[in-house]
């Protein structure tokens, strides 16, 4: 008899969208200096801890530690304005090898899609940057959850609206809350650490990437097997 064989196990390939897709994360540790520096507070450590938390439970976690007066909203929103202001000075960049990997998903029958903590208004407003939203079949961020990364739910939405199982889904983060998410969920996690994470302790990943370019060259790998 003739078997035949799925060309690959995975249908989907889901992005991270800062840090990953457009080069945000300067953007946002600037952002969040300034922030707590207009606070007075001088110590940064807990940047680190907040990479790929949605914006609600960061800011949570800000007025708590640092006991802050304001609501967490007021508090979100001050942050914000400073990250929306840069986004429209024209400093928010794309990452390295992005347009190269959308197309090859794209010619190899892969769903797309955006997977991210942020706020609506401000993953739009990043997309609207370098009009990209076009390449993404559907986008969960931040605001379409109730608990953020590490937990696995923003993925778990995107699985269950593109009718796949977890399975067969790709993700692609480049912070260790992202990964850890991604495993949580069940799914084939690759890291692509960039500058600002590459030194942060990541979680156990299925394979790291240099960068998105390499990303292309992993998933082939993986059709092959």
């Amino acid at each position: 008899c003739i078997l035949v064989k799925d060309k690959t196990l995975y249908k989907a390939v889901i992005f991270d969208f800062d840090g990953l897709v457009v080069d945000s994360e300067p953007i946002y540790v600037e952002s969040n200096k300034r922030f707590l520096s207009e606070k007075g507070i001088t110590d940064f450590s807990i940047i680190e801890k907040i990479f790929g938390m949605r914006a609600e439970e960061t800011f949570e976690l800000m007025k708590s530690t640092f006991d802050f007066p304001e609501t967490v909203e007021d508090l979100m929103n001050l942050r914000n304005s400073y990250i929306l202001q840069d986004f429209a000075d024209g400093k928010l960049k794309l990452m390295k090898g992005l347009h190269e990997l959308i197309e090859f998903l794209k010619t190899n029958g892969y769903k797309t899609a955006i997977g991210s903590s942020s706020k609506k208004s401000l993953l739009s407003s990043g997309m609207d940057t370098h009009n990209i939203e076009k390449h993404f079949d559907i986008i969960v961020c931040g605001d379409d959850v109730t608990k953020g990364k590490p937990e696995p739910e923003i993925y778990l939405k995107v699985a269950e609206i593109l009718n796949l199982d977890p399975s067969e889904c790709i993700v692609l983060e480049d912070a260790p809350n992202g990964v850890l998410a991604g495993k949580r969920a069940g799914m084939f996690t690759i890291s692509v650490p960039n500058k600002e994470t590459r030194d942060l302790k990541f979680p156990e990943h299925d394979l790291k990437a240099d960068d998105l370019l390499q990303v292309i060259d992993i998933i082939k790998g993986l059709e092959n097997k």
